[in-house]
């Protein structure tokens, strides 16, 4: 799918595409370097051959689908990838308040601005 006036330069519908494919393509076969996995499971695969030499993979917060999943370590190691987890549920709640004032220090007044879009 073309840009958008959301910014993003592509969106893929994995209902309808296969977002590897459609991934490489976007990128002259390069993959992504960054991937935000909120499904986790079998998508974790495919994560890797998606991602990009080096490319970080994150959950935002426990996976939809299932906690668990089949990770191929060679497919991991090969590409360098950075594949990192984590999840606010169990920080202490004076972590969680210094994250929210970071983020209306740094991030709100960029989104009022309109210097960078969701």
């Amino acid at each position: 799918m073309p840009a958008s006036s959301s910014g993003a330069d592509h969106a893929i519908n994995y209902k309808t595409e296969d977002f590897v494919e459609a991934t490489k393509a976007a990128t002259n076969g390069a993959g992504a370097n960054v991937i935000l996995d909120m499904v986790g499971g079998d998508y974790i695969d495919r994560n890797y051959d998606a991602a990009a030499v080096e490319g970080r993979i994150g959950p935002d917060r426990v996976s939809l689908r299932r906690a668990q999943g089949h990770v191929n370590f060679a497919k991991l190691m090969v590409k360098r990838l950075h594949h990192t987890g984590s999840t606010l549920r169990p920080a202490a709640i004076a972590d969680k308040a210094a994250m929210v004032a970071a983020i209306e220090a740094k991030v709100m007044p960029l989104l009022r601005e309109r210097r960078i879009k969701p």
